[in-house]
Parts: structure tokens; C-alpha cells; sequence
């Protein structure tokens, strides 16, 4: 699955230089690669794996994808809304622990895309 791989690199240190989870998730979802749902269920997954914080992971999901959409539509309290409204879903079909984390890290990101 390429959006774990490129998520999982940047995460654990082996992406290229500068990246960030946020770029690479701005990157991914611009390109078309994957989307909002897709790039939480694999920093989900990345978390368990690895031991990092899922929360903070989502977070910067979000913050990437916010940033693609408001490149793409121009629109930015729209695009956030967007974003918000499938990442909310997303926290729906991942497991009570895993949506906990979601539903923080959305929390997260609503503070900082507002």
C-alpha cells in the first residue's frame, strides 16, 4: 500500500528530508493517492505498530489533508468542514480504542484549521 508506506517512512525516519506527515498527507491526497479515510486507518495502523502517538498522528493527517483541499478549492473554512466531516467517519469504522484516538486528533486539528 503506497499512503502507508509514504506515512510510515516519514514516520519512522526514513522519508526524504523535510518531510513531514503533513506534507506527505497534503501530497498524497493532492495526487490522488488516497484519501482522507485511507490516510487515518494507516497512521491508525502506523501507531499501533510503532508505538507513536496516534493522536497526534490524525492530527497531522487532518492539518495535510486541509491543506490539499484548500489548494484544490480555494475554499478554506468549506474544505476544513470537509476534511472534519470524513475524518469523523473514518473515527466511525476503526475500532472504540482506535476511534478514540481519532475522535482527539480531529479535536486537535479543529483548533489548529479553524
Amino acid at each position: 500500500m503506497k499512503v502507508k508506506e509514504a506515512l510510515k517512512n516519514v514516520i519512522t525516519g526514513v522519508g526524504e528530508t523535510g518531510e513531514t506527515v503533513i506534507t506527505v498527507s497534503r501530497d498524497l491526497i493532492k495526487t490522488g493517492a488516497g484519501s482522507v479515510v485511507d490516510l487515518i486507518k494507516a497512521v491508525f495502523e502506523i501507531a499501533k505498530e510503532t508505538g507513536k502517538d496516534a493522536t497526534d498522528l490524525i492530527k497531522d493527517v487532518i492539518v495535510g489533508a486541509v491543506d490539499a483541499a484548500k489548494e484544490t478549492t480555494g475554499k478554506g473554512e468549506d474544505a476544513a468542514k470537509e476534511v472534519i466531516s470524513k475524518a469523523e467517519h473514518a473515527a466511525g469504522e476503526i475500532t472504540e480504542e482506535g476511534g478514540e484516538a481519532v475522535k482527539k486528533g480531529i479535536d486537535k486539528a479543529k483548533e489548529i484549521v479553524k
